[in-house]
């Protein structure tokens, strides 16, 4: 007489790889831009009293910290309206095909911790690439605005006085040195030659 066996079957739960990139992840990664920025756009919404405080003692009554607060606001728009447009542009293109092509959803907790990282980590990026070329830009439009006089009048070298009461109301090592000349100032901090400025009105 045979006896019975029982076999027991084990339920094996199926493994499911973390996908790295996926359309889900894309889509992420535009909320993330979208993110960065329009923190970015508010940025100079943020500033606090004491910011604006010592920036109006610094411009020794006059309208120069309106100028710098003008071109930083300008700087970081054109970072943040470039990040806005590719972020919502990705969103757009990704949730299209999602619709026609059905997307799988993370499928466990790694995946989820995946498509949050490509939703933070492109915010984090935009705020630190304004960060770092913010400054390019903020030069860039002050020199420009320095080419003008009180008329209106757009004159073919910016005003190096002008500039440097720019420095003086930025700060952070943009001021200019008691020992430190003219030429040397402008190079250092404006990149600019002594001949492409105009020392005196």
């Amino acid at each position: 007489m045979l006896d019975a066996v029982v076999i027991h079957s084990h339920h094996v739960a199926p493994s499911h790889p973390v996908v790295w990139i996926s359309l889900i992840n894309l889509q992420a990664c535009g909320i993330g831009l979208a993110f960065g920025g329009s923190v970015v756009l508010a940025l100079g919404l943020l500033s606090g009293v004491r910011s604006y405080a010592l920036r109006m003692t610094r411009s020794r009554n006059s309208n120069l910290w309106q100028n710098v607060q003008a071109a930083e606001n300008r700087a970081d728009a054109q970072t943040g309206v470039l990040a806005l447009v590719i972020g919502f542009g990705i969103q757009a293109i990704t949730t299209v095909w999602t619709v026609s092509h059905a997307a799988p959803a993370p499928v466990n907790g790694w995946s989820w911790l995946v498509t949050a990282g490509w939703v933070f980590f492109p915010a984090a990026m935009v705020l630190l690439i304004d960060h770092e070329i913010q400054w390019f830009w903020v030069r860039h439009y002050l020199v420009r605005l320095a080419r003008y006089d009180n008329s209106g009048m757009k004159n073919s070298r910016p005003n190096a006085i002008e500039l440097e009461g720019y420095g003086r109301v930025i700060g952070e090592g943009r001021e200019k040195h008691t020992d430190e000349s003219d030429t040397d100032y402008l190079k250092r901090v404006w990149n600019l030659r002594h001949k492409h400025a105009r020392l005196r009105d």
